[in-house]
């Protein structure tokens, strides 16, 4: 995740990157570093803050077990609750990858815009984990979400999505 802030921080430093229009993109694990990205406490001390808008495609949003240690069960949640920056989570509602992770994700996701952080959810049903990929991946969620990920950055970052 340290990787995805500093490539933002160099992004800004191109003369042919707008610095206001960067954004982050993650899937699976990837997408799990890209919801730390919104974080306030990890954008700190990040040249020009980070990112102005993450997405990602089936993220591990918390744990959803509760026989691990709690120090366990808070590392492996990505998505915090000091998000500053419009963050969007595409998922599988049928993801079984871990057990309950589009169930876990959506409620999570809910706690946090309760407490009005900048976040979003779509689950597309009939999909899994890495739906938007592959050969047996259902077509029209694998669409809905492509335009749902592009309407968002476009939103958030100005039209064509941004660099």
């Amino acid at each position: 995740m340290s990787d995805a802030l500093a490539a933002a921080a160099h992004l800004r430093t191109r003369p042919n990157v707008d610095p206001a229009r960067i954004g982050v993109l993650g899937f699976s694990w990837g997408a799990s570093a890209a919801l730390r990205t919104s974080s306030a406490g990890y954008r700190r001390g990040v040249p020009g803050g980070g990112f102005r808008a993450a997405a990602a495609y089936d993220p591990l949003c918390m744990s959803g077990r509760g026989d691990l240690p709690r120090d366990a069960q808070e590392r492996s949640t990505n998505l915090l609750p000091d998000i500053e920056v419009p963050t969007l989570i595409l998922m599988g509602a049928d993801d079984v990858d871990t057990p309950s992770v589009a169930q876990n994700c959506s409620i999570a996701v809910g706690v946090a815009r309760r407490a009005g952080q900048p976040v979003a959810i779509e689950l597309y049903p009939g999909a899994g984990h890495v739906f938007d990929m592959g050969p047996s991946r259902p077509p029209q969620a694998a669409a809905k979400a492509m335009n749902d990920l592009l309407a968002f950055f476009s939103r958030h970052l100005g039209k064509g999505g941004g660099a």
